[in-house]
């Protein structure tokens, strides 16, 4: 929570507080050129909201604190609600017309940002109030809000009282998330065939019953089978088979040698969707252990069971995810190598206008887990293939 009382506040004239002070000023001027006792104690009168305005009104952003709260994640292009709650911290005292303003910037892209605009017509004493803005962020990446500028021009609108309340907040903005067609459902499912997905096992952790076996020491009498040990007249329990999921492992591969054209930003944003779509919903179909591994300006690599945990490291990991002029895949090969188990399953998506399974890096990088994973699979996507379309559907 931030509180009004730590921060300077300043005070200038508006529009009509000038015109007003113009007209006291020509006042004035008469009264005293004439000599006129009442034109001066017209001018008197006048002064009078001038110098209430500017004493009453910094008293409105006087114990008056903030506390903003941001959404735990959101996508781009996605409604973004922030609340803020204003609390009234004085014993006596309302304050009136309040406006509250605040800045939302991308942190690399300056172009880029909005700005909201909040009005409490009123406060009362040791009142607290809560008021909400919506807006849609169109770019993923880091987003920078704040400070808080609460601004007063109560009573007479003469003079404008401002104060900026706290620091900057940031927030990460996560690629937006297509959607992957009936298509990609079905090659993916092609892929797992000939490979042994399951094996059985008389382990203790449950997973989906298939027969039954003899008590042994330790077992949860849970899994006693009672139909079975009157039939076989000894104890016997369910046995469970366990499931094994090969690993996934998305690799965007963000090399560009020229990524300042629009066409090229494009083509960044739809790779980045796409990985962050697969990775969503290998996510929710949990089960497997699942990695990301980002060939960018920063070179990132992470693995972990499919969980939320994993999904919200993964996405900002995506949200920060810029394009490099150097080719750094190969890089990421050796802690592919040394952490993927036989058998997984490599999905790379890559940004080279000429993206063909027989060429480099490609290929290097197959032959490579290809003698140190026999049977990784790997599977190459080129954002410049219009046969994408038919796998993956941008939002």
């Amino acid at each position: 929570m931030a509180g009004v009382n730590k921060y300077i506040i300043r005070t200038s004239w508006t529009l009509e507080g000038l015109a007003y002070l113009a007209v006291v000023l020509v006042v004035l001027a008469g009264a005293w050129v004439r000599q006129i006792n009442l034109l001066f104690m017209v001018a008197g009168l006048m002064a009078g909201p001038l110098l209430w305005s500017w004493l009453w009104g910094g008293r409105q952003l006087q114990g008056i604190s903030l506390r903003r709260r941001l959404p735990r994640s959101v996508c781009a292009g996605d409604l973004l609600v922030v609340e803020l709650e204003v609390e009234n911290t004085r014993s006596r005292g309302a304050s009136w017309a309040l406006v509250i303003e605040e800045q939302i910037r991308h942190d690399t892209q300056s172009q880029i940002g909005t700005s909201a605009q909040l009005y409490l017509a009123y406060l009362p004493a040791g009142a607290r109030q809560t008021a909400s803005y919506r807006g849609r962020l169109p770019q993923r990446g880091r987003y920078l809000l704040g400070p808080i500028r609460l601004s007063s021009r109560f009573p007479f609108g003469l003079f404008r009282h401002t104060v900026e309340v706290g620091g900057a907040e940031t927030l990460i903005v996560y690629p937006r998330i297509g959607r992957l067609s009936r298509r990609w459902a079905a090659r993916h499912q092609q892929a797992f065939e000939g490979i042994q997905r399951r094996e059985v096992r008389s382990g203790r952790a449950e997973a989906d019953f298939y027969g039954v076996r003899p008590w042994q020491s330790g077992d949860s009498r849970r899994w006693i089978h009672w139909r079975a040990t009157a039939h076989h007249q000894a104890l016997v329990v369910r046995q469970f088979e366990q499931f094994r999921s090969r690993d996934l492992v998305i690799v965007l591969d963000l090399f560009q040698t020229d990524p300042s054209t629009a066409d090229q930003q494009q083509l960044v944003e739809c790779g980045v969707s796409f990985a962050a779509t697969l990775l969503a919903q290998a996510c929710r179909q949990g089960g497997n252990r699942l990695g990301l591994a980002i060939a960018g300006q920063e070179p990132v690599w992470l693995i972990g069971q499919a969980s939320t945990g994993l999904l919200e490291e993964a996405m900002t990991q995506l949200a920060l995810a810029y394009p490099a002029a150097e080719d750094r895949l190969l890089e990421l090969l050796t802690p592919l190598a040394e952490t993927l188990q036989p058998g997984a399953e490599v999905v790379l998506i890559s940004l080279r206008a000429s993206e063909q399974p027989d060429q480099a890096p490609v290929a290097e990088l197959r032959s490579q887990l290809a003698r140190r994973l026999p049977g990784c699979q790997i599977h190459c996507f080129g954002m410049h293939d219009p046969q994408l379309a038919d796998y993956f559907l941008p939002e």
